[in-house]
């Protein structure tokens, strides 16, 4: 397990302007995150922090593997990850409301001195796999099942007749 506080961003302590970070997100990481569907991974974390006065805005970029089962033959296979997130971090308007979040608006206290990427990071990770995870070549995926007969050596595969009849017919254009 990778201890989080590496993620932490000592915000207080740096000046206005754009601040550079790396992150690597692999199955040491992951492993703090028991919930995770996601297992394996190798996939660096590219993190713009541009800070302001009175906000932060931060620009992630993922780009990687992640180990994932394919939806047709459901075997692992690395899934090429290219990913763009941004989110913006504001201070709460009472320090009594402590940290909050909104859609891509993160709220946080005025006494906070730093601020925790690790579990952007982890969700970000998770919403780049895309929906339908398929090998990106046909001949990986074991699942091309032949129906009907198979041809031997030799032997020519015969059509069912039913099909046949349909190679007949002709079509005005």
């Amino acid at each position: 397990m990778k201890d989080l506080k590496l993620y932490d961003i000592p915000f207080a302590g740096i000046k206005t302007g754009l601040h550079n970070f790396v992150y690597e997100i692999d199955s040491d990481f992951l492993m703090n995150f028991p919930e995770s569907p996601l297992k394996k991974a190798k996939l660096k974390a590219f993190l713009d922090f541009y800070k302001k006065d009175d906000f932060f805005l931060l620009d992630f970029k993922l780009r990687g593997k992640v180990k994932v089962e394919c939806d047709r033959c459901s075997e692992l296979f690395a899934q090429p990850i290219k990913a763009k997130f941004q989110n913006v971090v504001k201070y709460a308007e009472g320090e009594e409301e402590g940290t909050k979040e909104d859609e891509e608006v993160i709220y946080i206290s005025r006494l906070d001195m730093v601020f925790n990427v690790a579990r952007l990071l982890y969700e970000y990770a998770i919403l780049s796999i895309p929906l339908r995870k398929v090998h990106s070549d046909p001949e990986d995926c074991i699942s091309d099942f032949e129906f009907g007969d198979k041809k031997t050596e030799g032997e020519e595969k015969t059509m069912d007749p039913r099909w046949e009849r349909l190679k007949n017919i002709k079509f005005d254009q």
